[in-house]
Formats: C-alpha cells, structure tokens, sequence
C-alpha cells in the first residue's frame, strides 16, 4: 500500500480485524466492523454525488461514528473540515461559504444552529445527523446514510499529495486559518507519533477527549491508529468521566492541556484504577514546577512527556522533552526529534538569517509531515511557508544544549518605555502564585509608555493587587519593568473557538 493515511486506517483496521479499535460511550468497533461502515458512509456519501477534491464539513463531538465518516472521506478523496463546535451562527454560515462545503455531517445537538447558518448562507447543502431519529425532517440519518452500496478502497486512486483535510487554527485574531494537509504529510506526521508520546505498541490505548476540530485530536489519533492501539472517545473532556474511561478502559496513554491535567488529577478518588496507566502527555500551555511536582506525586513511575506541537507542521517537526529533561530542565519543551529541522530566525528577518543560541527569535521548522499551505489564502501560504521551511509566529531560544524554550508569540509582544515583554513571560510568574489559576496580559495604548502592561486573572481565594505584585518582587519571579500596571480580577476570560485564551478580546472589550 501506498504511505497515505487512508492506507494506515486500513493497515490498522487489519491487524485489529475481530478486537475493538474504536469506541466511545455508547459503541464498540472493532477493526472489520470500522473498514465496513467506513465504505459504507463512503457509498452513502457518493451516492450524494460528493467525490474527489469536494469539501465536507463537520460539526460533532467526539464519536465512533465520527471517525469513521471522517476516514470515509479519506477513501474517497473528499476533503474533511470539523468546525469548531463553539461557534455562531455567523461563523457557520461563513466557514461553508469559504470552504464551498458540498455536505455538512452534525451532532443533533447541532442542528438548530447550523440551521440558522444555512438559511443564512442561502444554501441547499445536504445535512447528515450522526446520531438523528429516522423520522427527522429535512436530514439524512446516519442509518439511511450507511445502508448504501459500500465504496471499495482502490489504493490506486489516493493521491499523496493533493489536499487530504483541513485543520481550523485557533487564530490570534480570532479568525481561524485553514491548514492544509495531505495523504502523506498526515502519513508522516502518524509515523513519528511514536517519537513524540513514547513507545506505543498494539496492545496500548489511548483516550481523546479534545474536540476534533483541535489539531490535537489528529496528532493523537493518527500516532496511536499508526500501531493499531485501541482508540477511546469521550464526546467532550469532563474530569470524572475521563479519569473513570482511563479505570473503566485500562487506558495506558492520555494527552490534555495542563489546565484540563488539573481538573483530572483533582478527580482521581479510591474508585479510580490507574495500574495500565503509563504515560501522560501535556502541551498546549507552558507547565509550571507545580504541576509537574504534583503529577510525580500523585501519579509515581507514570511518564511524563511535553512537546512543541503544530497543526502546520505534524508530529514529525516536533520537539520533545522527555521525564528526564522535565526534571532537569522544566522550562523546555525539549529537542527535536529525528528528523526534524528547527531554527531560530530574526522575527523581522529572512528565512537565512539565523541567531545564536541564546538569542531570542521567531521559531521556524522543517519536517516531512509540514502542511501544503492555507486553504484560499496564497500570500500567508507564501509568507509562512518558504524554502520548505515554516514561519510558526512562536518566539523561543535555544539553550546550551539545543533544548528548546518558548517565549511567546510574536504577535503577544508588548513594548512598554522601549523595553520588549512577552505577555506569556509575565502570564507563566503570576500563575506561580498559589491563588492564582488562570492569568491574561495585554499591553493597552498609553501616552507615559507607549504600552502599559496590564493583567486579568481568575483567583481561587480573595487576594488583592498588592499581594500579587509583592508576590513576584519578593521571589524576583519579574523585574520591574515586568510587573503590570494594573491587575484585574475576573471570574472568566475570553476564549477563542478551540478554548484557547483569546487576549485580543480582552483588548476589544476594555477599549
């Protein structure tokens, strides 16, 4: 077969032909049952005269039934896309437009808004409902959809380099990017999986809790599908479920974001068997000493893995900071795996022109599995993607060692009295305060310093400005030029699409 990703599903399928390959809350699949229902949802799909190159939208939790529409696509060339699922109206209408999606596959739950957003957007295209009642009106069921003739896999016709599916970004701006991917970048990026969460063998499993619209769910999924290892689904993360399937499934590996790790670890009582559980995975957000020393108490001889991570670039650009190096060395997000090229270039700069180690720069990396580029949007494609090479945004340097550590985004750089600050920088020293939970800065207009630094923080005791600030001078966690102006007490924060911290709403909403 050929190194697409369609070729690994079916690989895995396979080798898992009478054991369970996919599940979720409500379903089991083993590997004949998936290749089945995935040529069946294909025939389905065709038989609405979607084929090669056209694009279809989703809009799901997580589910066995959604993967398996989403590797019917694969079969067949269509071109996937899971939308964010906290979205609007507005947002919808928009994304089917720009993606001139030519179906659009829901949750139930869903159908009200993306109702709305059709009517809007003035289209007739075809809606399919996961998990609809077979009398719902103006949809096609996922029962109706499946009893179809099956298309057969022809590895013949899978192109390894024409567009295979569509990541959404975050967006700084709050506008998401379009990540192109294809059969074998995708390919690439499942085979390095390996290098980036550990030893992964077919009698492991894994959890994915993350929506599929994050580009995590795909650097999870694809590494594990890689070395056929069972596959759970919750539909969307909840601490006591998810730590109750790791008991319930004998989970052996789990990835989340050190806020969600969090949750998780406060939701482990007696009941909970961890014995198979192994290795745990965090990125996403910087890690603070706290919790990696919580999670080696709580969770003894489990290992512990971070990495830099990115929708555009694949499992294989990835650096990795293995148990040892989060030990020695908790500021980094490790070295780059075999295979992987990265450089720190001048964020102003050429492509060439790159800085010492120690300098601080814009992070650029070189990988077998970099996406093609952005969907609809040619001059970013050719901004960020030069000489094989890609223009992540990301600030970091490299260490004495070549370890690499984050510094922020280029776009999150606040210059106040002609000093430059990362709003990370100074977001990683307030969250060191133990009342501190969540922390935003931004770098508001003003006349004295050009930007004054300002915080918005979410606090689990009542705690005053005076206190924090006292906090970071007295363990010099900042110098002063650092130390906001101005700390604001919230009890949420603005979020983008993916959950990720939106500051630019902050900006909007204060001014």
């Amino acid at each position: 077969m050929k190194q697409t990703l369609i070729s690994l599903f079916y690989r895995a399928a396979e080798s898992k032909s009478s054991s369970t390959l996919f599940a979720d809350e409500k379903e089991n699949c083993s590997g004949q049952e998936a290749i089945q229902t995935a040529q069946a949802i294909a025939g389905g799909l065709n038989s609405l005269q979607i084929g090669k190159g056209q694009r279809v939208a989703f809009l799901c939790d997580n589910s066995v039934r959604y993967v398996l529409s989403f590797f019917a696509c694969q079969q067949m060339g269509a071109i996937p896309c899971a939308l964010h699922v906290r979205t609007t109206v507005n947002d919808i209408a928009r994304a089917l437009q720009w993606l001139d999606a030519s179906a659009l596959i829901i949750d139930m739950q869903y159908k009200k808004i993306v109702s709305e957003a059709i009517a809007l957007g003035e289209s007739s295209i075809p809606l399919i409902v996961l998990d609809s009642p077979e009398k719902e009106k103006n949809t096609l069921s996922y029962a109706k959809l499946i009893d179809s003739s099956p298309l057969q896999f022809d590895t013949d016709q899978v192109s390894l380099h024409e567009p295979s599916m569509i990541i959404l970004s975050s967006g700084t701006t709050g506008a998401p990017k379009g990540i192109v991917h294809s059969q074998q970048t995708l390919y690439n990026s499942a085979m390095a999986g390996e290098l980036v969460f550990g030893g992964i063998a077919s009698s492991d499993s894994t959890i994915i809790a993350m929506a599929p619209s994050f580009a995590a769910w795909n650097h999870v999924l694809f590494a594990f599908l890689a070395h056929g290892a069972k596959i759970v689904f919750i539909r969307s993360f909840d601490a006591e479920l998810f730590v109750d399937t790791i008991s319930k499934e004998k989970i052996t590996h789990a990835a989340l974001v050190p806020t969600a790790w969090r949750r998780a670890l406060s939701a482990v009582n007696e009941n909970i068997d961890l014995t198979n559980f192994r290795a745990l995975f965090f990125s996403g957000e910087a890690a603070t000493t706290d919790f990696i020393n919580r999670i080696k108490a709580e969770l003894p001889g489990v290992d512990i893995r971070t990495a830099y991570l990115s929708s555009e670039g694949g499992d294989a650009s990835s650096c990795v900071a293995d148990n040892d190096l989060l030990t020695s060395r908790q500021l980094s997000v490790g070295l780059p795996i075999e295979g992987a090229r990265l450089k720190i270039i001048a964020p102003t700069g050429e492509i060439d022109d790159v800085l010492d180690a120690g300098e601080t720069g814009e992070i650029a990396v070189k990988s077998k599995s970099l996406a093609l580029g952005y969907w609809q949007n040619p001059g970013l494609s050719a901004e960020r993607f030069v000489d094989g090479w890609w223009r992540s945004g990301d600030m970091g340097r490299l260490d004495d060692e070549g370890n690499l550590i984050i510094s922020g985004r280029n776009d999150n750089l606040i210059i106040s009295g002609g000093l430059k600050v990362h709003a990370e920088e100074v977001e990683a020293a307030l969250m060191k305060h133990p009342a501190i939970d969540i922390a935003a800065v931004i770098g508001q207009v003003d006349k004295e310093w050009g930007q004054r630094i300002e915080a918005f923080v979410i606090t689990n005791i009542e705690i005053n400005e005076e206190e924090i600030l006292n906090f970071c001078r007295e363990d010099a966690l900042l110098p002063s030029f650092k130390l906001p102006k101005t700390i604001h007490f919230r009890d949420v924060l603005p979020t983008g699409a993916t959950g990720k911290l939106y500051r630019r709403g902050l900006l909007e909403e204060t001014n």
